[in-house]
């Protein structure tokens, strides 16, 4: 058995699974990503992906009194009574390089098959799998991963004080890709907890000053205001805006690293960030439509993407992917150049359209425009929502399940049609 350090691998694989989003052809993984893995001989196209990150928090030593106000990514865990990581993947959380991650064959803990070693940004991928059912394993006391990761604890996918093996049973059908196996880590010396200063109120002793009587003077013209910046206001939103009454997003990011996406460039389409913002190119004028997910999932919510186009026309069109129950289906909400949008969904071989093409005046038309794009999905419910403003209410039973999240491009018209991304946020179950 060989350990692998295999995240260009992984690069390709997000490229080649993007590719088959709207490809009939069935291809191997050994055809796709090249010379096999080492190891056990790929026995199928089929393949398992995720990460394993630094779910950060600056841990009080136990039995420390509690701040107020919890240090940045801390939750309180009540069975510890302490504080530990949120399990979220906040933007300045990194992945954990080299752990050894085990696949198993069948139900939890399985028969070992084969291992790989997570890559500096904690990526790993098992490639070359059949259909069938399989086990992840990460164990912290295992002898080459003990010294990587204790002391600590594990908060995704089960917050845990044990230090033991964490594992996540993936069941794969022929020919996909489960992208979305994370594990997060809480180092329990990393970082270093501060105590928040304390202000000890301090007794004035200066004894206070007799008053003594002041004379008035006749009041002076009264001075003229000087000149000083007034301070930008915060955005707001109208009444029917749905962002108006929503707290803290569950999730936000601002695009200021790439962590969260896959992030490809193939013959059709190319998603990387440039200048803090997410760049979509669609390359030729042929309706494809190809998307980047997050590994973020979720059901009921309100998600919304800040998005500009460049230089348009007609059906060229940008939007969100949502309730993806892979990598290769999910719904698509689009809004064109023309001012048009629809509602489909992709199910890896077939495009129904459940609201095609419709007008708006809400939605700004040509060039160089910038849109808010949302969607709110309770069960079969789907609102959808442009620059804060109601388009369509629909009633929808072809998939209201947990899904992954992410945006895509299409051109119709335009050859390299390109926008940008500088917002994604959603809130969980509004």
């Amino acid at each position: 058995m060989k350990t692998l350090l295999n995240h260009p691998k992984l690069r390709i694989l997000a490229g080649v699974t993007a590719m088959l989003l709207f490809a009939s052809t069935a291809c191997t993984f050994r055809s796709l990503l090249g010379d096999p893995f080492a190891g056990p001989e790929p026995t199928g196209n089929s393949g398992i992906a995720g990460r394993i990150w630094h779910d950060r928090c600056a841990n009080p030593p136990q039995g420390a009194l509690l701040p107020d106000v919890y240090p940045a990514g801390c939750v309180l865990d009540p069975s510890t009574n302490n504080l530990v990581g949120n399990s979220l993947l906040d933007s300045d959380e990194r992945g954990i390089e080299n752990i050894e991650l085990n696949l198993g064959k069948g139900a939890c803990p399985g028969e070992e098959i084969t291992r790989v070693r997570s890559a500096p940004d904690g990526m790993f991928l098992f490639a070359g799998l059949a259909a069938g059912s399989y086990c992840v394993t990460i164990d912290p006391g295992a002898p080459e991963t003990s010294a990587l990761l204790q002391p600590g604890r594990w908060t995704y996918p089960a917050l845990s004080d044990s230090q033991g093996p964490m594992t996540m049973a993936v069941t794969l059908g022929e020919g996909e890709v489960r992208a979305d196996i994370y594990f997060a880590w809480d180092f329990a010396l990393e970082p270093a907890y501060q105590a928040p200063d304390v202000l000890t109120p301090t007794q004035d002793t200066t004894p206070s000053p007799e008053p003594t009587a002041t004379a008035t003077s006749e009041p002076s013209s009264t001075p003229q205001p000087t000149g000083s910046p007034t301070p930008s206001p915060s955005p707001t939103f109208t009444s029917e805006d749905p962002r108006a009454n929503l707290g803290a997003p569950t999730w936000e990011d601002n695009m200021e690293n790439d962590g969260d996406w896959f992030l490809y460039t193939d013959e059709h389409v190319g998603f990387e960030m440039v200048d803090g913002q997410m760049e979509l190119s669609a390359f030729n004028p042929d309706f494809y439509s190809g998307w980047s997910l997050g590994w973020r999932r979720d059901t009921n919510m309100f998600l919304e993407a800040t998005m500009s186009v460049l230089t348009c026309s007609g059906r060229d069109s940008i939007g969100l992917v949502f309730r993806a129950p892979d990598v290769s289906s999910g719904y698509l909400f689009g809004i064109s150049c023309d001012g048009r949008y629809s509602l489909r969904w992709w199910d890896g071989d077939e495009m129904t359209r459940i609201q095609d093409w419709t007008s708006d005046p809400v939605l700004k038309t040509g060039s160089d425009q910038t849109q808010r794009i949302a969607v709110l999905t309770n069960g079969n419910l789907i609102q959808l929502y442009a620059n804060g403003k109601l388009l369509k209410e629909i009633v929808d039973a072809t998939y209201n399940e947990e899904g992954l999240l992410g945006v895509f491009i299409s051109s119709a018209e335009t050859p390299k049609f390109q926008a940008r991304m500088s917002e994604f946020v959603y809130w969980n179950s509004p």
